[in-house]
């Protein structure tokens, strides 16, 4: 028997990153993180420090490539990005709320 396939589904209104399963849904002053159709994270627009936990999570997770993260919509620095995972591998999650 061979193994069900599921297909990606992403939330109305949500845009896809890169080719990866990750979706992200703003929609009254909340970012909503998707996977597929399962919501894996949620923070204020303003929550600077839960984004940057979030992509560091994300990456280390292998959900998304810092390729995907670098590109619009969200246009984010790879040095920045390889900062977060390692702050995230060397000081744990805490250390994006000190």
């Amino acid at each position: 028997m061979k193994g069900q396939q599921f297909l990606p589904a992403f939330p109305e209104g949500a845009v896809r990153i890169g080719k990866s399963s990750l979706s992200l849904l703003t929609k009254d002053g909340t970012v909503n993180y998707f996977i597929g159709a399962d919501n894996y994270h949620s923070h204020k627009e303003s929550d600077t420090a839960s984004r940057r936990y979030i992509l560091a999570s994300l990456m280390e997770h292998k959900h998304v490539r810092p390729r995907d993260l670098e590109g619009p919509p969200l246009c984010i620095p790879h040095r920045t990005l390889m900062n977060w995972t390692s702050q995230l591998r060397e000081k744990g999650p805490g250390s994006f709320f000190s």
